[in-house]
């Protein structure tokens, strides 16, 4: 469903990527993991054409994606930021329907769809006619949850998504993304191990801007493909048992 087949991407003087390939059947969800600096947002990115690669070739369902206008590809492409991106002069209602206006939905429908997707991320429906800025923290993440599933897209990207919420608000997140495993075919970007192994099919170790192995979780913990990989699971492990969670 996605693949990136030997990707290069250059940032100003700095090789983001090199040489990747990596395929995410229909259906399954990826972790993408590494680094800061390692080419993990710069993956998302070029999958939703915010950005072009400078070699290589990036499809989804099997087609090129420069085939597709970029702002009708990222309409079939739920994001989810860190940052959240709420538009703060919409509604609730307004920022979670927004994909669906843009494709034409009828509006009752918008409206169901908007109440039913409140209500999974444990959001009183009422919330649809307020701002963003009457929101919690972890109330707006929650809305960009729901906004990017909105239109019900076959492909889901999220970049570290629950970094900046409380971890009661984060387990919640994480359980309505294990909920919906299946549904859509997804690349999941975090610098937390414990998230990525609990979220993951399978686990991709970016390190400076290479791949060094894909593995399901057991794998990964149990077999380090290189050094690269090894440390980052040992600085996963030694996180864990400070905060008394994790693999």
């Amino acid at each position: 469903m996605i693949e990136l087949d030997a990707v290069t991407k250059t940032r100003g003087d700095h090789v983001a990527l090199r040489e990747l390939s990596l395929e995410v059947a229909e259906g399954e969800l990826l972790a993408l993991v590494g680094g800061s600096g390692s080419g993990k947002t710069t993956t998302l990115e070029l999958v939703n054409r915010l950005l072009e690669p400078d070699s290589g070739v990036v499809r989804l369902g099997g087609r090129d994606v420069r085939e597709r206008e970029p702002a009708e590809l990222r309409r079939t492409i739920g994001y989810v930021f860190q940052g959240v991106g709420l538009f703060p002069h919409l509604s609730v209602g307004r920022n979670v329907g927004i994909t669906c206006e843009l494709l034409g939905w009828e509006r009752s429908r918008i409206e169901a769809r908007v109440v039913e997707l409140l209500e999974a991320m444990a959001l009183d429906p009422e919330l649809a006619k307020a701002l963003p800025t009457a929101l919690s923290g972890g109330q707006r993440q929650r809305v960009g949850v729901a906004r990017a599933l909105a239109a019900e897209p076959a492909v889901m990207l999220f970049d570290e998504p629950f970094g900046a919420v409380d971890p009661p608000t984060r387990d919640r997140l994480q359980q309505l993304i294990e909920e919906r495993k299946g549904s859509f075919t997804g690349l999941f970007v975090t610098h937390d191990l414990a998230e990525a192994l609990r979220l993951g099919d399978r686990v991709a170790v970016l390190h400076e801007g290479e791949l060094q192995q894909v593995a399901t979780p057991d794998e990964l913990l149990a077999n380090p493909a290189t050094d690269a990989v090894r440390a980052f699971v040992e600085v996963g492990r030694a996180a864990a048992a400070r905060f008394g969670s994790g693999p």
